[in-house]
Order: structure tokens, then C-alpha cells, then sequence
């Protein structure tokens, strides 16, 4: 089983021109954190953070 949870509510997952929630940079955001999630478990890593692009933990990932 695979399990992720993430706070998308964050000033990386949102438009940094007017700072307001923007579905394009919040899915941006996530499909970077997801590839990081990727490449972890490529290396055999069964759980971590979710860290934004700010460094922020803004959440939790495992596999089972």
C-alpha cells in the first residue's frame, strides 16, 4: 500500500505574483514533491517527508 498525505495550503502552492491559491502551481507543486517521492522508492526507501521547494515539511509518504 501506498499512502502520501500533504498541506497544500503553503506559499510554494500558490501563485507567486498575487500569492493567492492557484490550481496550476498547486499541482506543479505536487507533481515535483510526488517525483522526489519517486526517486526515494527507486532507492528503496519506504517512507519520508514531504518537503516543499521551500524546505517545508508539508507532509508524510510510506509503502508498505
Amino acid at each position: 500500500m501506498f499512502r502520501v498525505e500533504m498541506k497544500t495550503d503553503g506559499a510554494t502552492f500558490c501563485d507567486p505574483m498575487n500569492g493567492k491559491k492557484d490550481f496550476f502551481y498547486e499541482s506543479v507543486e505536487i507533481v515535483r514533491i510526488l517525483d522526489n517521492i519517486k526517486d526515494a522508492i527507486n532507492c528503496n526507501v519506504k517512507q519520508g517527508n514531504c518537503i516543499d521547494k521551500n524546505g517545508n515539511i508539508v507532509g508524510r509518504w510510506s509503502i508498505e
